[in-house]
């Protein structure tokens, strides 16, 4: 099957209920008026109780090949995307022989962009960079073109990651297009198509474009809230005043579906335990100023993001009361940009997901388990101090680490965490601080970083532990891990606090593509008594594979005992 799937494909009858108005909210901004908290629950949960749409079956929406549709309504589009102005994408079965037909085989194509309200917020390097985004669903291989419609031609280009090899093996280019074949997988397969991009992979690369190819998407059990296509904002029924569509504890839905050609133009809020996010559409936050202010990230949320003054609440969140853990709530196949703080969390599993931020402070995605899901944040993009990391690719900003093992440490950490199969596309660190911006959340008796790590979560592997005490961090495995970029470091496992320990970490079938530029900085492997059990399994780097802790230098190591290599 070889389709283009409309929102209102698939499944069965749908009910479609009375609009409601929307709450105050001051001009331009989209931020609520001074209504009371109590009224902002009552309209909430008036509003969720009569949205729009309840599905009750679950299973694939379709098989074969799906192109994404546009998503309706462009002049009501957030800030921040646009369809793309400059690719074109046509997708069609790698089976079929037919000639490209643009009416047929297009899939829709976005430009991302930081069109930010407060502009100060934004690391120089990345304040214009822009990214564009194509998605399609299939359980089939597929051959993919890729068009320039802007004037432009290209001069370099390169396919990634490298782990695909069929993007090497079916390339042909022209002056203005190129193709290539991607084949499915369980969890979306990543693509970067790099176009004349800059000679020091620390440089920002501008108008990138990203390829998603992702497992036929499926409608979640139970009761489910399919939102309509379009864009949902402030004039929609399903957000409340603080622009959000919150699923409180005693929602009658079960899941939430936001099909391809749905933009939310606000945020999602679930505090239901088990509930499910699913679909292909976005979620977007580009309305919102920063909600921290600088220096003191650790001031609370103002009014206009959370009336009870909270801490952290991501673009898409589950935190549920108490901040208890659900061991079932499930994230699945959205794409997240622009955040005013983190982009996603703290669902158990999180799957197939995209996320964009190009904030200090913009994390990719918290939670358990993250599979198959694309990180391109200008802070740190996963957490990899409790459960699983599979099939993902990152693409490094300024900002941040891939795998950061955590910024404060009040007990031990022996959770086995397992990583494997990851790609690293894209590692723009350099060794530039950032004042005002460095030290936000550093508690007062921190040090200051020295010259040489001035960036100590910023690369592949970090524990940063900015408040770490007198406790060890063990039981970490990193395998199958594949760097297609020259970075700035290989690994910082140290402490800003010189108290943290590790213990028995494994680092098995590192691939560095070259050694890093090491502007300023150096490899690190610290601990306050002692850096034990480490295991270097085919770490290679540019060609060499590592035999002695000389491989990594430079490297600051402190009490490191006995490390093997093998």
């Amino acid at each position: 099957m070889d389709q283009h799937l409309p929102s209102s494909a698939g499944g069965p009858a749908r009910r479609h209920d009375a609009d409601l108005a929307s709450g105050a909210r001051c001009p331009d901004r989209g931020l609520p008026t001074g209504s009371s908290r109590q009224a902002r629950f009552s309209q909430t949960m008036k509003s969720i109780s009569l949205l729009a749409i309840i599905l009750t079956v679950a299973g694939p929406l379709a098989a074969g090949l799906t192109r994404f549709t546009p998503v309706p309504d462009t002049a009501a589009y957030p800030r921040g995307v646009a369809a793309s102005p400059r690719y074109r994408v046509l997708v069609q079965p790698a089976a079929k022989t037919e000639s490209w037909d643009r009416a047929r085989d297009t899939t829709a194509t976005y430009k991302l962009w930081p069109d930010y309200v407060d502009p100060e917020t934004l690391p120089a390097k990345h304040a214009r960079t822009a990214v564009h985004v194509a998605q399609a669903d299939s359980n089939v291989r597929v051959r993919v073109r890729v068009e320039l419609t802007d004037g432009s031609a290209i001069r370099t280009l390169a396919l990634k990651p490298s782990r695909l090899a069929e993007l090497a093996a079916t390339v042909r280019r022209g002056e203005t297009w190129v193709e290539f074949e991607v084949e499915p997988y369980r969890y979306t397969r990543t693509v970067l198509v790099e176009i004349n991009a800059p000679a020091h992979d620390a440089e920002a690369l501008q108008d990138g474009l990203l390829f998603f190819l992702n497992p036929p998407s499926e409608m979640p059990a139970g009761n489910v809230l399919v939102l309509p296509p379009g864009v949902i904002n402030e004039h929609s029924p399903h957000l409340d005043s603080l622009n959000r569509l919150l699923i409180g504890p005693d929602s009658p839905y079960d899941a939430l579906y936001i099909p391809q050609d749905t933009i939310i133009d606000g945020r999602v809020d679930i505090r239901k335990p088990s509930f499910t996010v699913a679909g292909r559409g976005m979620i977007i936050g580009s309305r919102w100023p920063f909600a921290k202010t600088t220096p003191d990230w650790r001031k609370r949320y103002p009014a206009w993001i959370s009336p009870d003054g909270e801490w952290v609440r991501p673009l898409l969140s589950m935190k549920l009361p108490g901040d208890r853990d659900d061991t079932s709530g499930r994230f699945e196949g959205v794409l997240v940009a622009h955040p005013y703080h983190f982009c996603v969390g703290w669902a158990w599993y999180n799957e197939n997901l995209k996320t964009f931020g190009w904030r200090f402070s913009s994390d990719g995605i918290h939670g358990p388990h993250k599979r198959g899901s694309f990180m391109r944040v200008n802070d740190d993009a996963t957490y990899a101090n409790e459960g699983t990391i599979e099939d993902c690719t990152y693409w490094g900003m300024v900002n941040g680490a891939v795998f950061q093992l955590g910024w404060g440490l009040n007990r031990d950490n022996n959770a086995l965490v397992h990583v494997r199969r990851v790609d690293v596309v894209r590692g723009e660190w350099d060794n530039i601080p950032n004042p005002g911006v460095d030290r936000i959340g550093a508690p007062a008796d921190a040090p200051p970083a020295d010259r040489r790590n001035a960036s100590a979560n910023r690369g592949v592997f970090a524990g940063t532990f900015r408040s770490g005490r007198a406790f060890t961090v063990r039981n970490k495995t990193f395998e199958d891990i594949r760097v297609d970029t020259q970075v700035n470091r290989l690994f910082y496992f140290g402490s800003r606090t010189g108290e943290v320990d590790y213990d028995n970490f494994v680092l098995k079938d590192i691939w560095f593509s070259r050694e890093p530029h090491y502007e300023e900085v150096q490899n690190v492997l610290s601990g306050r008594t002692g850096v034990r059990g480490f295991v270097f399994d085919n770490f290679t780097v540019g060609g060499r594979k590592a035999s002695t802790l000389e491989d990594f230098a430079p490297l600051e190591q402190r009490n490191v005992e006995n490390p093997v290599f093998r």
